[in-house]
């Protein structure tokens, strides 16, 4: 439940050699997180082969998994759901903001009140074999500031606007160097 886990993360840092990883013991999906993850300022953390998923009557708002001003992140393997069973509760799935090197990895993220992943200004990174899906507005939005990044082999499905759009949709207080001089 949400009362044990560590909703804020912030300042964890691990190192190429040694990252933080939270992953799911018992192997790919044997482990289910009910509620949403808020990370801030965290280095080298791996997110591996877990589900997040929004109970019933959770009240929204939020985002499933939010990354900000991270650095060398990687989700493989993991399940991002906001559709607690009646409606789509986060207002983004996954959000990430000014984050660097951060790699998404055969996932399924879905389940938004407007966009099941939204990035904004994040540098270099992928997302690969990854199914992004049902969201009100966007399935996908890569922002202004986003840069170096490779999106491949996903599918984007149940979009009320549309499935993969780049680009647009962001002033100039959200960006960061190098994008921003």
């Amino acid at each position: 439940p949400e009362s044990a886990l560590p909703a804020y993360w912030e300042a964890r840092y691990g190192t190429y050699a040694a990252p933080v990883v939270v992953q799911a013991v018992a192997g790919p999906g044997t482990a289910r997180l009910h509620g949403y993850l808020n990370i801030y300022d965290c280095r080298y953390l791996y997110l591996l082969d877990f589900d997040a998923v929004t109970d019933p009557g959770y009240g929204g708002g939020g985002d499933v998994l939010h990354l900000a001003s991270c650095q060398h992140v990687l989700v493989r393997g993991v399940k991002l759901d906001g559709f607690d069973g009646t409606a789509n509760q986060p207002q983004e799935t996954l959000k990430a903001n000014q984050c660097q090197y951060l790699y998404l990895e055969d996932c399924a993220i879905g389940g938004a009140e407007q966009n099941s992943v939204d990035y904004v200004a994040v540098q270099y990174g992928h997302v690969v074999n990854c199914r992004i899906h049902d969201a009100s507005d966007w399935v996908m939005y890569v922002k202004g500031g986003s840069a170096a990044l490779r999106i491949e082999g996903n599918e984007f499905y149940r979009g009320g606007v549309g499935g993969f759009t780049a680009g647009q949709g962001t002033g100039f207080e959200y960006m960061v160097n190098p994008c921003l001089h």
